[in-house]
């Protein structure tokens, strides 16, 4: 798609008019010559990034929905942002293409983001697990990045993606699994047991984004357990079984009187979110985590 996009600025720099425009069926030529592409796959390209006129604005063709006309709405897939090319009929009412560099440029890139950010909302199943894949491996470095800064520390012990501790899953009183520690982290100093569940955060940018952030992290309307639900679970089940971390870490502390098990969560980026709810666990972003670590 982006070898797409290039081409097509390509020959845009051959137009010296602003927009570059040129006839449907001259477009579709020039850019199966030069991508090697036979025809139907450039047809398909230029769909996937087109505009043209509606008869009705406001119902768009399937697979599309009414609110993705909707101005006020980010990441629509009808939006000039995600279509930068312009279909029209020309005087002779044959079908030319009308687009600008620059804009077709900035579409690219913004097709590149929406992958790596995971805002995509892909349709196919290759598309959606590898989305998903590219999420899951950033989520896997940030979770080494808070992991590093701890155990830059002294007298810290830390450990990375608990799934287990002396064969005993992270599991509720009920039984329900509870996922993975992020980062564990053992302060004996302190007689102290950090339980850090690491986030990357898709920045909410609208009211409603702001409120389904809300709801996944803290369970403000009550749907479904939340990421702070979770994560207190945990932290009650290190305080449940706070003597097997000890042994499982190596310590040679065996009276666990005294010792005491924070939850902390952290975020990649700062989030107005969680500044808008009382958090029944602390949570900071990376930066603000870095900046207490080092002061």
């Amino acid at each position: 798609m982006v070898d797409f996009l290039s081409e097509v600025i390509n020959l845009g720099y051959d137009i010296s008019d602003e927009p570059k425009s040129m006839p449907l069926a001259s477009f579709v030529e020039k850019l199966g010559t030069s991508l090697d592409w036979p025809e139907h796959e450039i047809n398909d390209s230029i769909e996937i990034f087109s505009l043209e006129a509606r008869a009705d604005f406001l119902s768009p063709p399937e697979p599309y929905l009414r609110r993705d006309v909707y101005p006020w709405r980010f990441n629509r897939p009808l939006s000039y942002m995600r279509k930068p090319l312009i279909l029209r009929e020309a005087n002779d009412s044959a079908e030319e293409v009308v687009w600008g560099n620059r804009h077709v440029f900035a579409a690219a890139m913004y097709l590149v983001e929406l992958c790596f950010s995971g805002r995509l909302e892909p349709r196919e199943p290759a598309m959606r697990r590898l989305c998903s894949i590219i999420r899951s491996e950033e989520a896997e470095e940030f979770n080494d990045r808070v992991a590093e800064l701890y155990e830059r520390l002294p007298d810290r012990t830390v450990r990375r993606r608990v799934k287990k501790i002396e064969n005993r899953r992270i599991q509720a009183e009920d039984g329900r699994d509870l996922g993975d520690i992020d980062v564990l982290v053992v302060y004996p100093p302190e007689r102290r047991v950090l339980v850090v569940e690491c986030k990357c955060l898709l920045i909410a940018r609208t009211p409603r984004e702001m409120s389904n952030e809300l709801d996944k992290l803290f369970g403000t309307k009550g749907s479904t357990r939340s990421i702070e639900e979770k994560h207190l679970a945990r932290a009650d089940w290190c305080r449940r079984n706070l003597d097997s971390i000890l042994r499982w870490i190596g310590s040679e502390e065996t009276d666990t009187t005294g010792w005491r098990v924070d939850p902390l969560l952290v975020f990649d980026s700062e989030s107005l979110s969680w500044h808008l709810v009382t958090p029944g666990v602390p949570a900071m972003s990376f930066l603000e985590l870095e900046q207490s670590a080092t002061a």
